[in-house]
C-alpha cells in the first residue's frame, strides 16, 4: 500500500493534531507497517506521541479496511494494558482518522535461541491469555481458515490473540518491560493460536522447527492443547501463504511462506 505523507493531511486534522498534542515540531515516518496511510513519530512541544492515520473511504463498510483496523485496535488497548502502549486520543475529522499512542521507547525483540527475551515474551503471551476478550473484538480467528477446511471451527474460543507477534510488533523497553503493538487484527480464539503464530518468527531466528517447537512445550497453554489441532492450525497456515506465495509475491511473503512450510514439514516428518 503507498502511503500518504504527513504533509497530505488536510488543515483541520493538522489543527486537532496541534490541540491534543501540541504544536508538531517534527513528524518521522515509520519504516514498518502497512495498515493505514500515515504512520510515524509525532514531535511536539509537549513530547512525542506514535500517530496512525487512515482515509475514510465514504460507502465501504467501517470507513475502509484501513480505517476499520485503526478502530479495532483502538478499542482494545484497555484490555491489554500494560503491555500495550497507552491510547492517548483518537477523531474523525475531514475524512480521515486518527489515532494517538504512547511512543514506546524500546528495541525491537531478539527471538534467537538463548535470548533473554523470550522469557517475558511467553510471560506476557501466558498472562493475557487469562484476559478476557473485551466485547469490541468481533474478528475471530476460525473465520480466516472456514473455507480451506470446516474443521477451523475447533480454533473458536473467547481468547485474545494478537495474531502477529513477530519481532517488529514487540518491543522491548530500556528496563526490560515487553510492549506488544499493532493490534490492528486482534482477534477471538483458542488462546494457544498465539505461540502457534510465534513458530514461523522463532524458525526465522535461527530455531530449528524441532527446537522451536521444544520451546514451546515448556508452556502448558501450548502443550496441553489438542495435537490434532495444532497440525490442523499448521497445515491451514501453510495453505493460507502458500496460496499467497505467487509469482511477483514480495520478498517477505515469500520468505514467510517458507518459514511456515518449514514448521509444517517438521511437523509432519515427526508424526509419519
Amino acid at each position: 500500500m503507498v502511503r500518504a505523507t504527513f504533509t497530505d493531511l488536510p488543515d483541520q486534522v493538522l489543527a486537532e493534531l496541534a490541540d491534543l498534542a501540541g504544536p508538531v515540531k517534527e513528524f518521522i515516518p515509520a519504516v514498518l507497517g502497512n495498515h493505514a496511510d500515515v504512520v510515524g513519530e509525532l514531535r511536539t512541544s509537549r513530547g512525542r506521541a506514535f500517530i496512525k492515520g487512515a482515509r475514510l473511504l465514504p460507502n465501504q463498510r467501517g470507513g475502509g479496511a484501513e480505517a476499520w483496523s485503526l478502530l479495532n485496535e483502538a478499542e482494545v488497548l484497555h484490555a491489554v494494558r500494560p503491555y500495550a502502549p497507552e491510547l492517548l486520543w483518537r477523531f474523525d475529522v475531514a475524512g480521515w482518522r486518527i489515532v494517538g499512542f504512547e511512543f514506546v521507547h524500546g528495541r525491537h525483540a531478539d527471538y534467537a535461541p538463548g535470548s533473554p527475551d523470550l522469557e517475558p515474551i511467553s510471560v506476557a503471551v501466558e498472562e493475557l491469555a487469562t484476559r478476557d476478550c473485551p466485547p469490541s473484538v468481533k474478528l475471530r480467528v476460525e473465520d480466516r481458515y472456514r473455507a480451506l477446511d470446516d474443521r477451523a471451527g475447533v480454533f473458536a474460543s473467547d481468547g485474545l490473540v494478537h495474531c502477529d507477534l513477530s519481532p517488529d510488533n514487540v518491543l522491548i523497553t530500556v528496563d526490560g518491560a515487553v510492549r506488544i503493538v499493532d493490534w490492528a487484527f486482534v482477534s477471538r480464539g483458542a488462546s494457544w493460536l498465539e505461540f502457534g503464530f510465534m513458530m514461523p518468527w522463532l524458525i526465522r531466528a535461527g530455531h530449528s522447527p524441532q527446537a522451536a517447537e521444544s520451546w514451546l512445550a515448556r508452556f502448558p497453554l501450548w502443550s496441553s492443547a489438542d495435537p490434532e489441532h495444532t497440525n490442523l492450525f499448521a497445515s491451514l497456515l501453510n495453505q493460507t501463504w502458500s496460496r499467497r506465495n505467487v509469482e511477483g509475491a514480495p520478498p517477505w511473503l515469500v520468505e514467510y511462506a517458507g518459514l511456515v512450510r518449514a514448521w509444517l514439514e517438521a511437523r509432519t516428518a515427526t508424526s509419519s
